[in-house]
């Protein structure tokens, strides 16, 4: 793998590494926001919802006691906060869903129902048996009838409010977590950071600095370093190959050139050998020739002589050949007279 690609799988790491630690921090996050709308959107309208029942419990003993008293006109806005206070607890019935705020709300409106019933029992009496009765059952059952039902309201709403503490502390919680985790997802990302730029320095930064060391080596005119082991196959490794492969060549260069030197060295030896004896040859040769010149000097002399000798050699061939040339018109002549005389004897045998 080849230095680039294993600096982008890196980097990719790193990054796939940050994206997951913000995943998880958004999902967090989101699912704590999700956690706080929910407790907001429905936490609160519960509160809310049974405020207004117990408000609609006051009112209705309120309205009645203002209807007992002659009002006429109360009587409708008892009904209709009647209805009020039952379309509320129907609310909250839908709203609820865990047992134990269920189990309470019927207890509630268990309560209601009862105080009701109190209600309408007033009501009859103070259209039948005059509101002198009604007062006395109103005081006497209906305000402990709804003391309790405003109890068990108040009861209720202590209930949500400690749900909704729990789910406030529930998101708090959340958050503290999701701070925790982030921060281990932060520090985690920087140690696996640390580690591959650990690993990537080891793989590039180690053979490199090998690479270095080794060329000081060499400059420094040491060779006898051995080769430095290469594992990766990336840009470093073909680069330490190729340096092996040069610190070799070299090594066999200068193995040569010694070899050359000492064969140089040999010749050199022997050539002073053979100048020495060239010297003592030269210096034998030089006494031969000084031998010879005077050999040479005896011998002009003599044959200064001799030319002499041959100069009067010569004027005595000379002579002597005058001689023989005189001696040979002589022996023409005797050989004509020869042949003259002898034909006079055949000229005379013949005659005779």
């Amino acid at each position: 793998m080849s230095i680039k690609k294993k600096l982008l799988l890196g980097f990719s790491a790193m990054i796939l590494i940050i994206m997951v630690a913000c995943t998880v921090l958004f999902t967090q996050l989101t699912n704590i926001d999700k956690h706080y709308s929910d407790t907001l959107k429905t936490g609160l309208p519960q509160l809310y919802e049974v405020s207004d029942i117990q408000h609609y419990i006051t009112l209705e003993a309120s309205q009645a006691q203002t209807y007992i008293l002659g009002d006429n006109a109360s009587l409708q806005d008892f009904h209709n906060t009647q209805t009020s206070l039952d379309a509320a607890i129907a609310s909250l019935n839908e709203q609820f869903k865990r047992s134990e705020t269920k189990d309470m709300l019927a207890a509630l409106a268990t309560k209601v129902e009862t105080y009701e019933e109190q209600l309408a029992e007033t009501l009859s009496l103070n259209e039948h048996d005059g509101s002198q009765t009604a007062v006395i059952h109103y005081t006497n059952n209906v305000l402990p009838a709804r003391d309790e039902a405003v109890a068990a309201g108040n009861e209720l709403n202590n209930l949500i409010k400690q749900l909704f503490d729990e789910a406030q502390n529930s998101g708090d919680q959340n958050m503290t977590m999701a701070l925790i985790i982030s921060t281990i997802n932060f520090f985690t990302a920087i140690i696996v950071g640390i580690i591959i730029a650990l690993i990537l320095s080891r793989q590039i930064s180690t053979p490199l600095q090998k690479l270095k060391t080794a060329v000081q080596t060499i400059a420094s005119g040491n060779l006898s370093e051995s080769d430095i082991q290469v594992k990766s196959k990336d840009e470093i490794g073909q680069l330490t190959t190729a340096f092996n492969t040069m610190k070799s060549t070299i090594q066999q260069l200068i193995h040569s050139m010694a070899t050359n030197v000492e064969q140089l060295s040999t010749s050199s030896e022997e050539l002073s050998a053979s100048t020495t004896e060239m010297t003592k040859t030269s210096e034998n040769i030089s006494k031969s020739a000084q031998l010879s010149s005077v050999n040479t000097s005896s011998a002009a002399a003599a044959a200064k002589e001799c030319a002499v000798a041959m100069e009067e050699t010569s004027s005595a061939i000379q002579r002597i050949a005058e001689s023989a040339q005189t001696l040979h018109s002589s022996a023409s002549a005797t050989s004509t007279i020869a042949d003259e005389g002898e034909a006079n004897v055949s000229i005379a045998k013949r005659q005779m």
